[in-house]
Formats: C-alpha cells, structure tokens, sequence
C-alpha cells in the first residue's frame, strides 16, 4: 500500500512529474498483476474514478478479463479518489449473490459481473475484474455493417430494461446509465437473442446527491 500512496502522493505534489511517475507505476501495476494470475495488456479505457485494461489470465493462457484499478493515472495533481471503485465491487457482489442467483438469473445476465475477486492491487486496494466485451451499444449503434433486425433490437432492449427494473427493485440506481456504460455480448447463435445488454461502470450507484452522470444523457431536471 505504501508504493500505491507514494505515487499517488507524488501525482499531487509535483505535476510535472507525472509522466515519468505514471510510468514507473504502469510497471510496478503489471509486475504486482502477473504475479496474481493476470498479465495486462492494452489501456482499454479511463474515468474518473479508474483506468481500466485489457488481460489474460495467465495460468489459462486464454479468457481475456478486463481489469479495473482505482486510480485515473491522467489526473496529475488532482485528489485520487478510490471509494468509488469499492462502492462499485460491493454492489455487484451483492446483486450477484447466491439468492439472487438462484432467482433473478435472466435479470443478472445483463449486469457484469465481478470474477477473480481475491485480486488486489498492491495487497491492499480492491480491484474490479470481469468478463472483457468487445463493443458498447454506440458502437453498435454507429456499425453500419452490422446488420440488426427490428426483432433484434425489440430483444436487447427487453433484456435491458429488465435489468434496469431489477436493479431498482433492490434499490440499486445506476445515475450514469447510457450507450457507453452498456456492453454487448454477441452470441454466437443466430436470431433475435444474438445481442444482449450488459449494464458496466456502477461508480456513481445510490450516490445521493447531484447531479452526477454524463450530462448529454441527464434528465433537465437534474440540473
């Protein structure tokens, strides 16, 4: 934990710094992955709670995951906060516990879920990992060769719109909910189930105060 708060600390001390610093910490986060199973791979993406990237887990030599840690290596200077990223894996080991399991299996197959959960970033801090998708809603939005049927889009949206009415059935409210959040699962069977939602990135879930979220995709009367 030491050498995560040293960077950490590092980044908000001296900027100018920052570069050489997020690299030396890239290495030290790869080096302390590997030896917990997981070799990382390309930078799949960042916010402002956690960067995440692509991996394979090593004893397998196949499954790619992706893996989530609670810093934004581009902050530089700004506090790092990593509460968010906890709250987040929390959440989802609740919704994905036993109980619901056993009776909201449909429901939770929209809703990534948290694999590896022993994987800790330098021993201390919680890291999210889970199944690694290919392409988000937009993309597939915007993909002018994939060719969606009506029937299709009538079955994704149904399966997220029941994984949105579970979630607020449990009193889980994901307040960032739009076509980069969700994920797409391509099925390799062909009909109207080939694409299913998969709702990621919890980090604001039941925050209580506002307004949070992207604001392209809030509702007027948040602001």
């Amino acid at each position: 934990m030491a050498c995560f708060q040293g960077f950490t600390k590092g980044f908000k001390k001296d900027p100018r710094l920052a570069i050489k610093q997020a690299e030396q910490f890239d290495f030290h986060l790869r080096f302390d992955m590997n030896k917990q199973g997981l070799k990382l791979g390309a930078r799949l993406g960042r916010g402002t709670y956690g960067t995440a990237y692509k991996a394979t887990r090593i004893n397998s030599g196949k499954g790619t995951v992706c893996v989530k840690i609670p810093l934004n290596l581009e902050l530089r200077g700004k506090d790092v906060v990593s509460g968010s990223l906890k709250k987040e894996i929390r959440c989802l080991q609740y919704l994905h516990s036993k109980g619901n399991q056993k009776d909201f299996r449909v429901e939770l197959d929209s809703i990534v879920e948290p694999i590896m959960t022993e994987v800790k970033l330098f021993q201390n801090e919680p890291v999210l990992v889970t199944k690694c998708y290919s392409f988000t809603l937009l993309d597939l939005i915007y993909n002018e060769k994939a060719d969606v049927s009506d029937m299709q889009w009538s079955h994704f949206f149904r399966c997220l719109l029941r994984a949105v009415s579970f979630l607020h059935r449990k009193g889980v409210y994901h307040r960032d909910l739009k076509p980069d959040n969700i994920m797409v699962e391509e099925k390799k069977a062909a009909g109207n189930g080939r694409y299913c939602p998969v709702i990621i990135d919890f980090g604001f879930v039941n925050t209580p105060a506002g307004p949070l979220g992207t604001p392209g995709y809030l509702a007027p009367e948040a602001f």
